[in-house]
């Protein structure tokens, strides 16, 4: 045998879950898997379109300054073969020539040995200059004109202490200890806010001695405006920096910081921008180690960084221009200017699989409730059955056979089993099934109350009604009887004929037990009243005498295994039965014994009747009357009435029939409906008229039924 399941989930859960995380998985693998691949290759994209702009912007920038040296040969073969004038004047015009050449160039200059100084330069405005400068007696007296278009040279401004030694500038110094040509390391142009870079190279003379220096300037405000260009596709911001951190070239970014005529280029670490600052420091970790300037371009590195709350990808390439200068070109964007149309199709595609989510979980739903409630509703009623519940369900087919199938046939066992219930006590049953009991013979002492009870009169109403008349009649005075028995928790063991026997405590314990069954008897007579002050419902009003008695009996399972009832037998049983007969004799609708009397006693007040001996006993019991609850709005009267009949018995009950007489008779014509008291009343009487037997015990002993 299979061991049973440790645990079980719901059905209807599961369907719930099942197809919406279903939903769920399939959209989330496709989504995650389309976003990483879709990811992966715009980030490819991303990268391969950085390492062409920072090849584009490495091929400017070399352009850029290689034209400077095919100037300086020049000059220097223009020099070696005495085609360069002496005359400040006219070498300015070649310079000035030279300078027309190329619009990239800044400066081209020449300065010898003794200080003086002659150079072209294009202004900031676009316009041509030639300066001149030469020292006088430890003074620079300098020089300077414009050129217009058709040659005319006009003094623009002059200076007696200019403060200019060429002879003191790193592209002079270095060029001249270098004794070949050299790249200047950045720095400002005197009496400029313009950074730039400087090729020098030496002028000799025979005997190779230095004479003079060639050189071509570049403003690197024309690199940040290359950067400008190639920025411009809208693919990120490119700029350039030394190795050091020093920074040549920006699109937005001023490089100089102004500090008198000699000026400062500014550090990376001197700029607010976040993202420079952070694509830097994120340089270090990448191996920016320049290369020549022939191979430069197959060395782009990728690289990624997070600023100002956003992350972003960079690419950078680093190239050396000579030993002493090396530029590192690096660009950097937003990674969002690349994903953000995936991110937004993400967006729209999680949407749409919450979407789907939504429906799929209301199908499952829908799906759920069409299959698990009809089971749900099933089992309710299996369960409803088991407690012997037989109300047939209302009509609700499964648009499933195999779920209509099984209401049906269960439907139909309900019906089969309402049929036999007719027949047996359902409360009982079903009891009996909630307490767990199995249906086998069986039997055990305990203390019950017994009730009984018996229309009066019933003979001759059988006589003066027609079969069918009286079995419905009977059926709705009994049903009115077992109501308010079943809501006091009475068992109703059978209906005899017209009568109703039912019991407390069995098969459930109940310590109120007594209580409980005089309640219903109280109960019932008041509900037969009511009926009877109704003209249309007085037919189920059947006069009623009830007899209640508590004490130990045998309860259980009796008569035979094929056919058995839940009942009880003894004296007790025996006792009540006698006791609904005893109303007969003594007017009353309800007599109990004196021990449910005393049970009840804190509840609901009685009064004493007789002492009786009924059909086979010689011992007599006192039998009581019960008259209201203690907490009833007449108590206090009905207290008195119990005091004077309890008086009266006892001076009955002590042969002293004369105050009893007087005591029952006041009782009498205080309330001529009060039949105790008119009974008792009249045999005091006769018993003083006649004289009390020998025998005489004050017991009361009933020999009939």
């Amino acid at each position: 045998m299979s061991a049973a399941p440790r645990f079980r989930i719901s059905y209807r859960v599961s369907l719930m879950v099942a197809i919406p995380g279903l939903v769920v998985l399939l959209s989330g693998l496709i989504i995650l898997q389309s976003y990483l691949t879709t990811t992966r290759e715009v980030e490819e994209l991303a990268h391969s379109l950085f390492r062409d702009l920072s090849r584009q912007a490495f091929h400017r920038t070399r352009d850029h300054l290689s034209a400077a040296r095919d100037m300086v040969t020049l000059l220097q073969d223009l020099s070696d073969q005495g085609r360069l004038s002496e005359d400040r004047k006219a070498l300015g015009g070649e310079l000035l020539a030279a300078l027309r050449s190329n619009a990239d160039y800044t400066w081209v200059s020449y300065s010898d040995e003794a200080g003086a100084f002659t150079g072209a330069y294009r202004a900031s405005d676009g316009s041509l200059l030639v300066n001149a400068s030469w020292i006088i007696n430890g003074k620079t007296k300098m020089e300077e004109f414009t050129i217009s278009r058709d040659g005319v040279w006009t003094l623009a401004r002059s200076s007696d202490d200019y403060l200019y030694d060429p002879r003191t500038r790193p592209f002079y110094t270095r060029a001249m200890q270098a004794k070949q040509p050299i790249w200047t390391p950045p720095y400002v142009f005197f009496g400029q806010e313009i950074p730039g870079i400087t090729y020098a190279a030496p002028r000799w003379d025979r005997q190779k001695r230095g004479i003079g220096v060639f050189s071509v300037d570049f403003d690197l405000n024309r690199l940040s405006e290359l950067m400008r260009q190639v920025s411009g596709t809208g693919s990120g911001t490119t700029f350039m920096f030394t190795p050091d951190g020093t920074l040549l070239a920006h699109p937005e970014v001023k490089c100089v910081e102004c500090e008198g005529k000699q000026g400062r280029l500014l550090k990376l670490s001197d700029v607010s921008d976040p993202v420079l600052r952070s694509y830097a420091e994120a340089a270090k970790g990448v191996d920016m180690t320049p290369a020549p300037a022939s191979v430069a371009d197959q060395n782009v590195r990728r690289l990624s960084f997070n600023a100002d709350g956003k992350h972003y990808l960079g690419a950078g390439t680093a190239y050396r221009v000579n030993d002493e200068l090396s530029i590192i070109v690096g660009l950097a964007a937003p990674e969002a200017l690349f994903l953000g149309p995936i991110q937004q199709n993400l967006r729209m595609a999680l949407m749409l699989a919450l979407a789907v989510l939504v429906v799929g979980f209301g199908i499952a739903l829908l799906f759920a409730n069409t299959v698990a409630r009809p089971l749900l509703d099933i089992a309710a009623q299996m369960n409803r059955v088991a407690e012997f519940d037989l109300r047939e369900p209302a009509a609700g087919r499964s648009i499933f056979r195999e779920i209509d199938r099984m209401e049906r046939s269960l439907n139909g066992m309900i019906r089969s089993l309402s049929s036999f219930a007719a027949y047996v006590p359902r409360d009982l049953v079903k009891r009996l099934v909630t307490t767990g009991e199995a249906a086998r013979l069986e039997g055990r002492t305990k203390r019950v109350t017994i009730l009984f009870s018996d229309v009066a009169g019933f003979t001759s109403l059988s006589e003066r009604l027609a079969p069918n008349e009286l079995v419905q009649k009977l059926g709705d005075y009994l049903s009115e009887m077992a109501g308010v028995i079943a809501s006091e928790q009475g068992t109703v063991d059978k209906f005899i004929g017209d009568g109703v026997m039912a019991f407390w405590n069995a098969p459930e314990d109940q310590a109120d037990h007594a209580v409980r069954a005089l309640r219903a008897a109280m109960g019932c007579q008041r509900r037969l009243a009511e009926l009877r002050a109704r003209p249309r419902d007085a037919d189920r009003a059947l006069p009623t005498r009830i007899g209640l008695a508590t004490g130990e009996v045998v309860v259980g399972n009796i008569g035979s295994p094929e056919r058995m009832n839940y009942t009880v037998v003894g004296d007790t049983a025996n006792l009540a039965s006698r006791l609904e007969a005893l109303n007969k004799a003594y007017g009353t609708s309800i007599l109990i014994s004196d021990e449910t009397a005393s049970a009840v006693q804190e509840s609901i007040l009685c009064r004493p009747v007789d002492v009786v001996a009924v059909v086979g006993k010689e011992q007599g019991v006192k039998v009581w009357e019960p008259l209201c609850a203690v907490d009833d709005a007449f108590a206090a009267a009905q207290m008195a009435l119990a005091a004077l009949t309890a008086q009266a018995l006892q001076a009955y009950l002590a042969r002293d029939l004369e105050t009893a007489s007087k005591l029952y008779r006041r009782m009498s014509e205080a309330n001529p409906e009060d039949s105790v008291a008119a009974v008792m009343a009249s045999r005091c009487e006769d018993l003083l008229k006649n004289g009390l037997p020998e025998d005489w015990s004050g017991v009361t002993k009933i020999r009939h039924k």
